[in-house]
């Protein structure tokens, strides 16, 4: 009598195919988990580098001169309006404002009166004029102190001049670009005499005084080129300096848009982050608000 064999090459064979499908269906199985966990896991990972890189940006508008904002199509001014005008939302705008200069706003601190002086902010409007602005309570040279520290740089209210007022008006922006650039309506370049006196130089003087006013040491500007974002500080009050000749620092990497807008008192910023996973774009928002 014969004996059968266990399997024959056929069922051998059609083992092994089974064999192969169930592998082959597990390996997909798996390969589709574990890409689903990394998109998970850069997700997460975009979710942090969006929210960082909003929070540095705000963080930096929070010390802004809220009338001073406006948006730019190119780094030296031109293509200038108002955050509070039409922005075209196919426009990868510049962003750029003037800096408070709130270190030296607070001073240093004067044993002789137990507290900290700098710049009040306050303007005697009757004992001022067109060139020459009374700031009672003001210390300048401590603030002047103060802005050298911040500027590397010697007498930035005295002998080297190097800074700016800003007078507070109603809080509108619609006259933003002519105030940041031509210097003929808020901000002008000044000197100190003194601890109270400002002395407004250059040949535009301000037709009205304000009774508030804001020191400035530095403007800024906020640019995506390609999928970097760049901050810029310059002085656009000295010898008409603009934000392509300023200072350049990285700010983030891998930044796929940048946004604002205005909203009333609400100043809105809106940054998307973007990695490329096995051929798949990820990306993520974050926007947040400054007041």
């Amino acid at each position: 009598m014969t004996k059968r064999p266990a399997f024959t090459l056929l069922e051998m064979i059609f083992v092994i195919i089974v064999l192969g499908i169930v592998v082959g269906g597990t390996f997909i199985q798996i390969s589709s988990i574990y890409e689903e966990m990394l998109r998970k896991e850069h997700s997460n990972e975009l979710q942090t580098e969006a929210k960082v890189v909003v929070e540095e940006v705000t963080s930096r508008l929070s010390n802004s001169i809220k009338d001073s904002l406006v948006a730019m199509t190119n780094l030296d001014g031109s293509g200038c309006t108002p955050v509070s005008g039409s922005l075209d939302p196919n426009t990868n705008y510049i962003l750029a404002w003037v800096g408070r200069s709130d270190e030296a706003n607070l001073g240093l601190w004067d044993t002789a009166v137990n507290d900290y002086r700098g710049w009040s902010g306050f303007v005697d409007v009757e004992a001022s004029t067109a060139t020459s602005i009374i700031t009672n309570g003001s210390k300048l040279d401590y603030a002047e102190t103060i802005i050298d520290d911040l500027t590397n740089s010697t007498g930035s209210l005295s002998t080297n001049p190097n800074s700016a007022i800003y007078f507070i008006g109603s809080g509108s922006n619609t006259n933003a670009c002519s105030d940041f650039f031509t210097q003929t309506g808020k901000m002008y370049q000044v000197t100190r005499s003194g601890e109270t006196q400002l002395n407004i130089i250059g040949a535009n003087t301000p037709s009205t005084i304000s009774e508030q006013y804001t020191l400035s040491h530095s403007a800024y500007a906020i640019a995506r080129e390609g999928n970097d974002l760049y901050l810029y500080s310059f002085r656009p009050w000295s010898n008409g300096e603009k934000a392509s000749d300023g200072k350049k620092y990285l700010l983030a990497k891998n930044v796929s848009g940048f946004g604002f807008k205005w909203e009333g008192g609400l100043f809105r910023v809106n940054i998307c982050v973007k990695r490329t996973l096995n051929g798949f774009d990820i990306e993520v928002c974050k926007e947040k608000g400054v007041f």
